[in-house]
């Protein structure tokens, strides 16, 4: 798995997100932060970074990873 950079998941977050103002320094953002983030759009971020690192979360990751910390912290269990 590639390492985890701030620079990349930004890169993904606006890939699944590319209509959407991010609100605040990237490491702080969460599920709701902004309207595109709601459920079915966290599922799709999460596919985004599945693919993006070539990794598949466990059910527990996905059903917890929430917020852009938690989603690097699963990364880096992967």
């Amino acid at each position: 798995m590639k390492a985890v950079d701030l620079k990349d998941v930004e890169h993904v977050l606006r890939e699944a997100f590319p209509k959407a103002t991010l609100p605040g320094p990237v490491e702080g953002l969460k599920l709701g932060d902004f309207a595109e983030w709601d459920s079915l759009g966290n599922f799709n971020l999460l596919l985004a970074f599945e693919e993006f690192y070539d990794v598949r979360f466990s059910p527990d990751d996905m059903a917890s990873a929430q917020s852009v910390a938690s989603i690097i912290a699963a990364l880096q269990r992967t």
